[in-house]
């Protein structure tokens, strides 16, 4: 199993989840570029639902396991379908709960004047380096307190393999 958390979380969301699968099958948790007290990207371009799903598919190919369930939890469902999209000899299956495929604000409104308004806000915080980055600080939390612990994972982005899981693989 893949994990795949919500855009304002880190895999700390699937703490009991992960416990309960990983005694009966391979789960993979793995964060965002930005999330999980890393440094946000500089790269702006690196931060997309498709880079995500790239990120994804990287991580678990390090695993070298069979095509994986991909659990998807709020955001991570438009995620976790980009994945299916981009890498589906990579996915088994899809589990997506409580998300929405597409964009969210096409499920408030049609109206191209509410996204390019949230768009231009977003953009305008963004360039506000002090705010922005006490925000992100607040949702990304301290280095280390992912709420996870497993075997590292040697990928483009944090990710980590439940205790056990990959015994006598190289990874």
């Amino acid at each position: 199993m893949l994990t795949v958390h919500g855009l304002v979380s880190s895999v700390h969301q699937w703490t009991f989840f992960t416990p309960y699968y990983a005694a009966h099958r391979p789960v993979v948790s793995w964060e965002y570029r930005g999330h999980g007290g890393q440094r946000a990207p500089h790269d702006l371009a690196a931060i997309s639902v498709a880079q995500f799903a790239d990120d994804a598919g990287a991580v678990w190919r390090a695993t070298g396991l069979a095509p994986a369930v991909v659990v998807g939890l709020s955001f991570g469902v438009q995620v976790a379908l980009e994945i299916w999209r981009r890498h589906p000899g990579a996915v088994r299956a899809l589990v997506l709960i409580c998300g929405t495929p597409g964009h969210l604000l096409d499920r408030v409104s049609s109206a191209q004047a509410l996204r390019s308004a949230v768009t231009a806000l977003l953009r305008s915080l963004s360039r506000q380096r002090g705010l922005a980055t006490r925000m992100l600080g607040l949702l990304r939390g301290k280095e280390g307190q992912a709420g996870f612990r497993g075997r590292p994972l040697e990928t483009p982005c944090r990710s980590w393999a439940a205790p056990g899981m990959l015994e006598g693989r190289r990874v």
